[in-house]
């Protein structure tokens, strides 16, 4: 973002998604429990405050996925979030 979250905190506080709440959308939050770049519990904590906030929000923790799987759609992970796309956003 080009500075800090101290030297600008309005900045970071606009492109955070928990600080957006509610969304009024459905939406799926998936982290992997082995992401060692952000801790599982920022998606935990997101989820709870998005229910707190009104949304409706599925969260799926897949076993054994790091940072980077979840962004390639070719990971077997991308399977269980195309669908949830399909069913949710794409129904027939």
């Amino acid at each position: 973002m080009g500075t800090t979250p101290e030297a600008d905190p309005d900045s970071y506080r606009a492109a955070s998604p928990r600080f957006r709440l509610p969304l009024g959308k459905p939406h799926l939050v998936v982290h992997g429990d082995a992401d060692e770049r952000v801790p599982v519990d920022h998606s935990r904590d997101y989820v709870a405050a998005a229910r707190s906030a009104g949304d409706r929000v599925d969260y799926l923790e897949l076993p054994d996925v790091g940072h980077f799987e979840l962004i390639d759609p070719s990971h077997p992970s991308w399977i269980e979030a195309r669908s949830w796309l399909q069913d949710n956003v794409c129904p027939k």
